[in-house]
């Protein structure tokens, strides 16, 4: 297991800013879709993430569950937690996340986090499943199909940004 050298840290924290720059630029081109269209299915975490991990290759798209604190007692310790599906990106291992769209945050006004995890102190629980149990192998392809249609959005939102 390497360690966070200030380097290391550094590469990560510039994934985290690219990925956020991305998704600001993105849901401004929502708010201009849904001003000229009225209807503008806005993406599911799952789907907007997968087109992420598209987006930038060197992030890998992980899968499984996110605890969070839903409840405290009086002494502040945690008497409740909850678990939910969720799905991030990493960057070289699993303990460096990216939370493009947090579960307990709100499209467009929460942004991206970076998480160090460590083992002690676990978030996020990978699962072997990608997908859900459930999908047939026309939703999988039909969903890829989407993930890959909403990644060229953001490739050229990208490539516009860059032009001015």
């Amino acid at each position: 297991m390497e360690t966070n050298t200030p380097l290391r840290l550094l590469v990560f924290s510039q994934k985290r800013l690219e990925v956020s720059m991305l998704y600001d630029l993105y849901c401004q081109y929502i708010r201009y879709k849904i001003a000229i269209e009225e209807t503008y299915a806005i993406p599911d975490s799952f789907l907007l993430t997968t087109a992420f991990s598209l987006v930038f290759p060197e992030l890998k798209l992980s899968s499984g569950y996110v605890s969070f604190i839903v409840d405290i007692n009086f002494e502040n310790k945690i008497i409740a937690l909850k678990r939910l599906p969720h799905h991030w990106l990493t960057w070289e291992d699993e303990n460096h996340i990216i939370d493009v769209l947090p579960v307990d945050g709100m499209f467009g006004v929460s942004v991206p986090q970076a998480v160090l995890q460590n083992y002690g102190n676990k978030r996020f629980f990978l699962t072997k499943n990608l997908f859900p149990k459930e999908w047939s192998a026309k939703q999988k392809v039909d969903f890829e199909n989407k993930a890959e249609e909403l990644s060229v959005i953001l490739q050229d939102i990208m490539s516009k940004s860059m032009q001015y």
